[in-house]
């Protein structure tokens, strides 16, 4: 696919470089880029009677100025990066943002790592309520960082945590504080639930299992008032693996919910190979009731199908008062969000114990 006067070299691994001198163009460089995607994976390569399909992502740098060679180098392995990050099989330019995006993460994945050590990481407890009694149910436990007297919002680090593998440490951490927490509340006669997210890196740990039972023996807190959150999307990818592991947390006696349900893209196949106890409907939907007719008859559908199904449901979500009467007149069982209660440190969620919720419309 190159021509004649290009080097073609293998870098190191499963990487190659090809470097265009002269006369070449962006454009000439961009579509010989392309072209090199379309030959490694427009069929697959015969390798000892067996077909090996193969993809290829490829960054582009150019040696405007004075650019050192190395910087010419480093400019294409960053945007090669990009390619990845952005599903592969395609061809990324590189811009001077993308070097500062790189050492943006960098720096926060140092700071990530600090933070875990010098335990910089707080846990706040969002309610979860039975929207016919009041009566809350469970916690939903959601990590927080102050980086000294800042604080940084999960939205900032949680994806590079889960990029550099941070996550598996952080979540082992979270876990176990949260499971100790509330084991003290059952110790006082407060049988409330807790609900933890689980990231794709966390359930392909190897001794993930080991980590929820240990934290669970640890604490005292029995199996069945865990229940751990997944994402539709984490059942589609490595699907096979990670029902396996689900399912070994199943027999511990753990409980297992869908977040953030309906925007994903599991079919309603795989809730019969997982057991789950629980659908919780997306802030998406909840948001749009009693505005949006499409979304008011989607949340009724999810509503229908959990009760269907023999399922938990909850509304994620709710900050308006028309939303929670027609959650409640539609049938679903329970809801959090910012007009039940907003996340709270533990010493708020004390003081809820054995009492109802402050009054809401309609006594909630």
């Amino acid at each position: 696919a190159v021509r004649a006067d290009d080097t073609l070299a293998r870098w190191g691994g499963d990487e190659f470089a090809v470097l265009l001198e002269g006369a070449a163009d962006a454009q000439t460089t961009v579509d010989l880029a392309e072209r090199l995607v379309r030959t490694v994976s427009s069929e697959p390569f015969r390798v000892a009677d067996r077909d090996v399909a193969l993809t290829a992502s490829v960054g582009v740098a150019f040696a405007d100025g004075d650019v050192s060679s190395a910087d010419l180098i480093r400019n294409a392995d960053v945007a090669m990066a990009r390619a990845k990050e952005l599903g592969g099989r395609r061809v990324e330019v590189f811009a001077a943002h993308m070097h500062t995006d790189v050492v943006r993460r960098l720096e926060l994945a140092a700071d990530l790592q600090r933070a875990l050590l010098e335990n910089q990481f707080a846990i706040e407890y969002q309610p979860v309520v039975d929207l016919a009694t009041s009566r809350v149910t469970a916690v939903e436990a959601l990590v927080r960082w102050w980086r000294g007297s800042a604080f940084v919002p999960p939205e900032l680090f949680l994806g590079p945590a889960e990029d550099t593998g941070l996550i598996v440490p952080l979540s082992e951490w979270i876990l176990r504080e949260a499971c100790r927490e509330v084991a003290t509340w059952h110790a006082s006669s407060w049988k409330i639930g807790l609900s933890l997210n689980l990231s794709a890196r966390q359930i392909m740990a190897p001794r993930f299992v080991e980590s929820v039972e240990s934290a669970l023996s640890e604490s005292g807190l029995p199996p069945s008032a865990l229940t751990l959150e997944v994402i539709e999307e984490m059942l589609v990818e490595d699907a096979e693996e990670t029902v396996n592991r689900l399912s070994e947390l199943r027999e511990l006696g753990v409980r297992l919910a869908i977040d953030d349900f309906g925007t994903g893209y599991a079919s309603l196949a795989l809730l019969r190979q997982l057991p789950v106890d629980m659908i919780k409907i997306d802030p998406s939907f909840v948001s749009g009731l009693g505005r949006d007719e499409t979304l008011t008859l989607l949340t009724r559908t999810i509503v229908r199908l959990g009760h269907d199904l023999g399922l938990i449901v909850v509304a994620e979500g709710i900050e308006r008062p028309e939303q929670l009467e027609l959650l409640r007149e539609m049938g679903c069982t329970r809801g959090q969000g910012f007009l039940v209660a907003r996340p709270m440190a533990a010493r708020g969620v004390d003081s809820l114990m054995h009492t109802d919720m402050p009054s809401m419309p309609s006594g909630v």
